[in-house]
C-alpha cells in the first residue's frame, strides 16, 4: 500500500464527510508525506464540521509535536481504522507470504546523480 492509499484510509471519515456535505475538491494528493485536501465548502459551518472531523482523527488536536503522531493519528477514529486494518489483514491476507524479489532490473544510480529516462 503506498502512502497516498494509507493516508486516504486514515482520513476516510473526513473524505466521506466532504462528499456528504457537498464540498468541491480541487486537490487531493500527498505532498511532503502529508495528505493535502483542498476544496471549496458551501459555508463556514461546513468548514468547521470538516475541520472538527480532521481533529477527531488526531485525538482532538492537530498541533501535536510528538514525533510521528501527527501523521499516524490517535483517538477514536484512528483506533477504529487500526482495528479495521487488523481484521481485514487477518481475513484477506491470512496464510500468505510475499514472494521472492527480482533484483535483475535494479541499477545503481550513477555517481553524478543524473539518471537516464530511456
Amino acid at each position: 500500500m503506498d502512502r497516498f492509499d494509507e493516508l486516504k484510509l486514515k482520513y476516510q471519515s473526513v473524505l466521506n464527510l466532504i462528499a456528504k456535505k457537498g464540498v468541491r475538491l480541487a486537490h487531493l494528493h500527498v505532498q511532503d508525506n502529508k495528505l493535502v485536501i483542498q476544496g471549496a465548502a458551501p459555508s463556514q459551518d461546513t468548514k468547521n464540521v470538516i475541520w472538527n472531523q480532521i481533529k477527531a482523527c488526531h485525538g482532538g488536536q492537530v498541533n501535536d509535536s510528538r514525533f510521528g503522531m501527527r501523521m499516524s493519528g490517535d483517538g477514536k477514529i484512528a483506533e477504529a481504522i487500526k482495528q479495521l486494518f487488523v481484521v481485514s489483514k487477518k481475513k484477506y491476507l491470512s496464510g500468505r507470504s510475499m514472494g521472492d524479489l527480482n533484483y535483475e532490473v535494479f541499477r545503481r544510480p550513477p555517481k553524478n546523480g543524473q539518471m537516464e529516462l530511456w
